[in-house]
């Protein structure tokens, strides 16, 4: 019976491929677990100025949207979901309604 030669180049590739996996699943691992900031939009306004100068606590800001509205939500600047504003336990919350796929 005759051993096949070992090829020590065969060997080195399969432990650089083997690293690189390595490699590749941490950073997926690093990045999966990053923080992206969110917001959800509750409408817009515009005031004048004088206006701006002016507010004081209690003052009231129309905005561009009824209050059963869907409002947009962004990750990044990017507006990716509507949802329906809410609660959850004590906080604000949002109900995601639909997601916007990059062709919309």
């Amino acid at each position: 019976m005759v051993a096949a030669p070992f090829h020590k180049a065969e060997a080195e590739v399969d432990e650089q491929d083997k690293d690189e996996q390595q490699y590749v699943d941490a950073i997926e691992t690093l990045i999966s677990k990053a923080p992206i900031p969110m917001k959800a939009v509750l409408g817009n306004s515009t005031i004048s100025v004088s206006d701006f100068s002016g507010l004081q606590v209690g003052d009231i800001i129309r905005l561009d949207t009824k209050v059963n509205q869907e409002l947009d939500v962004f990750v990044g600047n990017i507006k990716k979901f509507t949802a329906l504003p809410g609660s959850s336990g004590d906080k604000y919350a949002v109900r995601i309604t639909s997601v916007i796929r990059e062709e919309q």
